[in-house]
């Protein structure tokens, strides 16, 4: 079985699982987790090998555009506080702690790895939360379920801005506390000015596309790729452009297109987010043996 099989394989039974989880009326990114941990125990099944850079390109662009586009601005304005607070305070308290027991535990580390280490594994991830909040199983009061999603869009940003600049210190030997701030305010600043940049001029094909619905929706598809990818080339925050950009085209589409050409869009994007949403948590489940084997052996994580 090449890659491609295990692919579809997947994504069959990722379907199954979902008509699963509907029925019991639990979290279907539970049953796609442990269907994973089944099928890493069926014999002579490949492993789908992929680099981390690449999965994050694949899976996180996609998803969190179409959760800022699906996000009411109302909520978002409303809660700002609670979002920033958990999105970017929390995640840096939380930074800080990790690095902080980590050097205790073993000096060995150093300051800047025991930060990279806690930019790492302090943000919640974005895709799980986003999905949880829309299973039908889960009935969570909209204040909170607003503050969650917002906070589900941002968190990871803080973290990948806070790991650069943990990373560079690690490899030049030097850290300015200033200086990372100024880091950290410039890549989210350089994000938000590339989102509404490609938000924009997204609209503005729109504009030219309205009568050709497939070309609109795949502009559409290509939104996020077009806003993360410069930013991350020029060192600003890919993901804060993304959600910016979505935000933004969020705020003017009703401008443009037609209300059927808006919910062919939506039922795209519906179809979209759950392959790569499946493919996301039934991978998890995938490699949990794997991950499991390398922790009680003491060795490090090697990621696949």
């Amino acid at each position: 079985m090449n890659g491609l099989e295990l692919v579809l394989l997947l994504l069959a039974v990722s379907a199954g699982l979902r008509i699963l989880a509907r029925r019991l009326a639990v979290p279907y990114a539970a049953v796609l987790v442990v269907g994973g941990l089944v099928l890493a125990f069926m014999p002579n099944l490949p492993r789908l090998e992929l680099a981390p850079d690449v999965l994050f390109l694949i899976f996180v662009p996609p998803l969190l555009y179409w959760g800022a586009i699906s996000f009411p601005l109302r909520d978002f304005r409303r809660e700002l506080g609670p979002i920033l607070r958990l999105a970017v305070v929390l995640v840096l308290v939380s930074t800080v702690a990790v690095a902080a027991l980590v050097h205790a535990i073993d000096p060995a580390f150093t300051w800047a790895a025991a930060f990279t280490l806690g930019a790492i594994v302090s943000p919640p991830d974005p895709v799980a939360v986003l999905s949880l909040l829309r299973s039908p199983s889960l009935r969570v009061p909209r204040p909170i379920e607003s503050i969650l999603e917002g906070e589900g869009l941002l968190n990871d940003a803080t973290a990948l801005v806070a790991y650069r600049i943990a990373v560079a210190a690690a490899v030049t030997g030097v850290f300015s506390p200033l200086r990372a701030g100024a880091q950290f305010i410039v890549a989210a600043a350089g994000g938000v000015v590339i989102g509404i940049v490609v938000g924009y001029v997204v609209l503005r094909l729109h504009r030219l596309t309205r009568s050709v619905a497939v070309a609109e929706n795949t502009v559409s598809l290509l939104t996020p790729y077009a806003a993360y990818l410069p930013a991350d080339l020029i060192g600003a925050s890919g993901v804060i452009a993304v959600v910016a950009a979505g935000m933004y085209v969020a705020r003017n589409v009703t401008d443009i297109g037609s209300p059927a050409a808006r919910l062919q869009n939506q039922a795209m994007w519906s179809i979209v987010t759950f392959l790569l949403e499946s493919l996301v948590f039934i991978l998890v489940g995938l490699e949990l043996p794997s991950v499991t084997r390398v922790l009680t052996a003491g060795y490090p994580i090697a990621c696949h």
